[in-house]
């Protein structure tokens, strides 16, 4: 289940290119739909043993807490995306988030060398911004992109990728 919007076609075009199970249907919602009772209405007559949604933001967060108030969550797997269960939405969110499977590739409580090293960097930094929050998987992905775009155009001497450079801020242009 998803958003009918070309994010969310592509969510459920990945999880179909890997998942090798049978799946039993496919639906699209409204984007930016606060209310799954018909949807879950549907889901509690055909009893799947599982259920992938990519639903992010305020879509997730009501969708995961009316899945489990419907009681669905007792017989139904609900496997979301990274989107579906990262650092904003689990607070949001709460107990009911307790059973659901992520695919997420990314924590921030990953026991790596370099994630902790990233996460108390980001954290040093947002203690004066904001309310202290880890980084969310947005933040990771986006943090990392950078990352690895300055390597490849430290060895290339060039890059492809358009982004809002520090440099060209001070210039007060963007490329």
């Amino acid at each position: 289940m998803a958003p009918n919007y070309p994010a969310g076609q592509d969510a459920l075009t990945g999880f179909k290119r890997y998942y090798k199970g049978k799946i039993a249907d496919e639906v699209y919602v409204k984007l930016g739909q606060l209310d799954f009772a018909a949807e879950l209405a549907t889901l509690r007559n055909a009893k799947p043993e599982a259920v992938y949604v990519f639903f992010p933001g305020g879509m997730g967060i009501n969708f995961i807490k009316q899945f489990v108030g419907s009681g669905l969550s007792k017989d139904t797997t609900l496997i979301t995306g990274s989107s579906g269960a990262d650092e904003d939405i689990i607070p949001a969110v709460g107990t009911p988030m307790l059973g659901l499977l992520n695919t997420s590739t990314w924590g921030h409580d990953l026991p790596y060398p370099e994630n902790r090293k990233f996460v108390d960097a980001f954290e040093a930094r947002a203690a004066h911004d904001r309310a202290h929050d880890p980084p969310s998987f947005f933040v990771s992905v986006v943090t990392h992109g950078l990352i690895s775009s300055q390597r490849i155009s430290r060895r290339t001497n060039s890059i492809t990728v358009s982004m809002h450079s520090r440099e060209a801020r001070e210039r007060g242009s963007f490329f």
